[in-house]
């Protein structure tokens, strides 16, 4: 690291990295790359609960993570720090180095056995 985190930056880090530790928050990430949407289209475009899609926003919103402004009547999603997709990148990266020195492939059909 660049320069020592305080305890407190610690312990947001923490926190934030914790936010990310869920597939379905990484799903909604993925598809809020892709264009902000509201919590009703999120749900249905991953098969998610409406109640689900909001808990999983809310905690990448307290987080920094995604920002939510309102349209009418609805709030819509966005991506609020780009570089949360730097770290989905590391974090995968590493994922396919180690599934290819196990000789695994990331593959829905080797999921699915």
């Amino acid at each position: 690291m660049a320069r020592e985190l305080t305890p407190q930056m610690t312990q947001y880090a923490a926190r934030w990295l914790r936010a990310l530790g869920e597939e379905n928050r990484i799903r909604l990430l993925l598809r809020l790359k892709q264009d902000p949407a509201n919590v009703t289209t999120l749900a249905r475009e991953l098969g998610l609960s409406h109640a689900s899609t909001s808990k999983h926003l809310n905690v990448l919103a307290a987080n920094g993570i995604v920002e939510a402004r309102r349209e009418g009547p609805a709030h819509v999603y966005a991506i609020a720090d780009n570089s949360v997709f730097d770290i989905c990148d590391i974090v995968c990266s590493g994922v396919r180095r180690h599934h290819e020195r196990l000789g695994a492939a990331l593959a829905p059909e080797a999921e699915e056995a």
